[in-house]
């Protein structure tokens, strides 16, 4: 007797694995004794000599810092930019790009000339000349269409446009002292 929810778990368990797949890690490293580190309000706590290990997902937005004291106020803040390319969700983008351009402008040529969807069956009875006659009296929409899924078909490409991650290392550096306005801020943590 086969588990009913067997199909779920293994789905669920690829987008946990395809999830932590695309994650990278940064060592964040602070000049500042006794600085807790908050990294998109995570708390690592003290920032030893080592510096400490943040996983970061893909993304295209900076990753934002800050660094309190016991007391938990706020010392320095600041922005880490993406600058190293995620190669494994542009190799991804490229892959599945590949696989749905074919095929989504097959399917748009099929819609502008449904002659061709029985064309096969035909074929089988009445010879090859009604699979030949159909490419040969392509409809005004085959154009339009197979454009339009060449178009759909493209978007996984999008993906490369978030696949940034931050540099593998990065000291964060003591900015200015924050307004006074700030310094009193009552921070969430």
């Amino acid at each position: 007797m086969s588990n009913p929810r067997f199909p779920l778990r293994l789905v669920g368990l690829a987008l946990l694995l395809a999830s932590q797949a695309c994650t990278t890690t940064t060592t964040l490293k602070t000049s500042l004794p006794h600085a807790s580190l908050v990294v998109d309000d995570h708390d690592y706590g003290a920032v030893p000599a080592a510096g400490v290990d943040v996983d970061v997902g893909p993304g295209f937005a900076p990753v934002a810092w800050r660094l309190v004291d016991g007391q938990k106020q706020l010392v320095a803040a600041g922005e880490i930019p993406r600058t190293e390319p995620e190669t494994a969700i542009v190799a991804g983008a490229v892959a599945a790009a590949a696989c749905c351009v074919p095929s989504a402008v097959a399917a748009g040529f099929c819609l502008a000339n449904p002659a061709l969807i029985a064309a096969p069956l035909t074929c089988l009875v009445a010879g090859p000349g009604v699979f030949v006659s159909a490419l040969q009296a392509p409809s005004w929409f085959t154009i339009p269409l197979a454009c339009g899924g060449a178009a759909a078909g493209s978007t996984p490409l999008l993906l490369g446009l978030i696949a940034q991650a931050p540099p593998p290392q990065a000291t964060l550096e003591h900015a200015p002292a924050p307004p006074a306005s700030a310094q009193n801020l009552e921070l969430p943590w």
